[in-house]
């Protein structure tokens, strides 16, 4: 029974120290939308926004990223790595840009602007998703 007990106790201490490292983790698990900002208001305005949103968020399993050139805004859980942020943050990235990135890892859609509600919409119309929805009504 200690045996257990010490086992349980090391999974949870080495899940809590694991960080996201690549959004490749969070494939079949996570829808993502990642939004590219070219201004600290487009950051602000698209925070806040995925935050209103924040039950239908979670009902669709999406984990959102808002980056700017030096900030990074996440609902992600697990603290991101520095070569994630890295990644992010990046100037190569094309800016204002926003993607949704379905749980099997490909771009679904791509926007200049967060257009929440289309994305939601979008979302709600996969097969995987209306397969999620066929199986909570259960």
């Amino acid at each position: 029974m200690i045996r257990i007990l010490a086992l349980c106790a090391l999974l949870v201490n080495s899940n809590a120290d694991a960080k996201l490292v690549s959004l490749e983790q969070l494939q079949w698990q996570n829808r993502i939308i990642l939004v590219q900002c070219d201004s600290v208001q487009c950051q602000h305005a698209s925070t806040q926004q995925l935050e209103q949103a924040e039950l239908a968020v979670q009902d669709r399993h999406i984990v959102w990223f808002v980056t700017t050139s030096e900030h990074i805004s996440t609902n992600a859980l697990a603290p991101l790595s520095e070569q994630l942020q890295t990644v992010l943050r990046s100037n190569t990235l094309a800016r204002p840009q926003t993607l949704l990135i379905g749980k099997d890892g490909a771009i679904k859609r791509r926007d200049k602007v967060l257009q929440l509600q289309v994305l939601l919409k979008q979302i709600d119309r996969m097969p995987m998703r209306q397969a999620e929805i066929a199986w909570h009504s259960i």
